[in-house]
């Protein structure tokens, strides 16, 4: 019976399943119940449950991670969070291949903004802290001006991490166009007291991945790997989307 309304809703309209699923989440109709799972792990002096969890791009703005932690997951990340508050692109935004078990997003980084986020913080870290949740918050800006805001703002929340988006078309199109401004950032934030990671996005030459460990080796950064791989959709409002799914495990196994 599962496995056939998980079928049947891969091929419900694709916003309509965001939107439902997320109110569903957010309504306590779907529970979470914890299974328990204990393999516990080191972060940078940090201990997590177990190294199951969920990256960016899920929980946007923080309502979901209380009930999506239930289920005993080991870290969640929430975001990207941006300065100002975005809509994000026009719709159509997301392109679903069932057939591929993959799907193509560009959703625009929509988010209700970093003050409302910020309001919010507080509560929603000492939910999870209960759960024995690792928080990893992730911000997406725009320039090394509105990271560097966001993270001194961040100071004295104890949140357990920080992910650095410049995988997401954010600056001149993209972050990893233009490596000296991409490697003034990578400095600038060297300073944050906290657990810093740098999300990475798929389909760049291997200098560039090779550059930006040895940035991040230097300073003792995490990375995020991988964002999902810019791919032409004519399907999506603005031509182009980020590809997930099945097609990516099989690039990253080579």
């Amino acid at each position: 019976m599962l496995t056939q309304v998980l079928k049947l809703i891969n091929y419900l309209p694709p916003e309509f399943t965001y939107k439902t699923s997320h109110a569903l989440i957010r309504s306590g109709i779907v529970n979470y119940h914890s299974r328990g799972i204990e393999m516990p792990i080191e972060v940078n002096g940090k201990l997590l449950k177990n190294p199951l969890g969920l990256g960016a791009g899920i929980d946007k703005d923080g309502f979901l991670a209380s009930r999506i932690t239930s289920a005993g997951i080991g870290f969640i990340t929430i975001g990207s969070i941006t300065l100002k508050p975005r809509l994000g692109n026009p719709k159509p935004r997301i392109v679903k291949y069932p057939g591929l078990k993959a799907m193509v997003n560009a959703m625009g980084l929509p988010s209700r903004g970093f003050v409302d986020f910020v309001s919010r913080l507080p509560s929603i870290l000492n939910r999870l802290r209960r759960l024995r949740t690792y928080v990893i918050i992730s911000l997406a800006g725009f320039s090394i001006g509105e990271f560097m805001y966001m993270l001194n703002k961040l100071r004295g929340y104890g949140v357990d991490a920080v992910e650095l988006n410049i995988s997401s078309p954010t600056y001149r199109g993209s972050w990893i166009s233009d490596r000296e401004y991409l490697g003034e950032l990578l400095r600038g934030v060297e300073a944050f007291p906290g657990t810093l990671f740098v999300k990475l996005p798929l389909g760049v030459d291997i200098e560039f991945y090779r550059w930006v460990m040895n940035m991040a080796g230097k300073r003792g950064f995490g990375l995020t790997i991988a964002n999902t791989l810019p791919t032409k959709e004519p399907g999506i409002s603005v031509g182009y989307g980020g590809l997930s799914g099945y097609p990516i495990y099989q690039l990253l196994s080579r």
